[in-house]
């Protein structure tokens, strides 16, 4: 009988990190799909605040837009107070954590009909944020908003993008089966889509928990700034030097 004690050690030791290199492009290419969405909110809504209400959803606005004034973003949402232990790392994290692994797995999922709905889901996601970017610069809080967003954002964000690479990786796949049918190209790579959206589900846990919790806990923008790109760090190298040696073992032993 498999040891599950094993088996999660070689996924997040080996396999995991082997998958997400191996989709690199993949990766790049949600990335700029990401990117093309927030610059098209931010764009859409510094000049004219009425897109707010039309590019973010009630439920994730949280009563922020164009009547919100600066002293309601700083005391009410950047530096609000921390709500407490239940409130924090229970009902809100668990929302949170729902909310965008339902996204997340629609992304991936969608990479099944040639992978379009997919960039189109990645472009979409990005709209609220360059959205909520344009509604702080407007209000010089463009710094602290980033700060705030930073403690849990780099690893949120690298989340739906690790869903929405697996969801390309499917899609590639399905495109251009090679030598390859179609079925036979799921079956090949399809595990290593869903070895990436396993790993993007974890992240979101992980990012629910700093977003529910300790963002709060945390009153000071430079630090803020300081754990959230110390966060993306250790998961860049996790994902880049991660299993890199096992890997480089096998496949020395493959060739011979």
């Amino acid at each position: 009988m498999a040891n599950p004690i094993e088996g999660l050690r070689a996924f997040f030791g080996r396999e995991l990190p082997a998958a997400v290199r191996s989709a690199r492009w993949h990766i790049l290419i949600a990335t700029l799909c990401l990117v093309v969405g927030t610059a098209a909110g931010f764009l859409l809504s510094v000049q004219d605040e009425g897109w707010i209400s039309t590019l973010v959803p009630s439920g994730l606005a949280g009563g922020r837009g164009p009547s919100s004034t600066r002293a309601d973003l700083l005391n009410k949402e950047i530096f609000a107070p921390w709500p407490g232990a239940v409130e924090s790392f229970g009902l809100f994290a668990n929302v949170l954590f729902s909310h965008n692994t339902l996204v997340g797995i629609m992304t991936f999922g969608l990479g099944m009909a040639a992978g379009i709905p997919t960039v189109l889901l990645s472009v979409y996601q990005g709209l609220p944020l360059g959205g909520f970017i344009a509604l702080h610069y407007n209000r010089d809080l463009t710094v602290d908003f980033l700060g705030w967003l930073s403690i849990h954002g780099t690893t949120e964000l690298g989340a739906l993008i690790l869903f929405a690479a697996g969801g390309l990786v499917i899609a590639e796949k399905m495109l251009f089966p090679g030598r390859y049918s179609r079925i036979e190209n799921l079956a090949l790579h399809g595990r290593l889509a869903a070895q990436m959206a396993a790993g993007a589900v974890l992240m979101l846990f992980v990012a629910a928990i700093l977003e529910g919790g300790f963002r709060q806990l945390v009153r000071s923008t430079p630090l803020r700034f300081a754990i959230g790109f110390g966060v993306g760090a250790l998961w860049l190298i996790y994902f880049c030097y991660g299993g890199r040696r096992a890997q480089e073992s096998r496949e020395d032993a493959t060739r011979r």
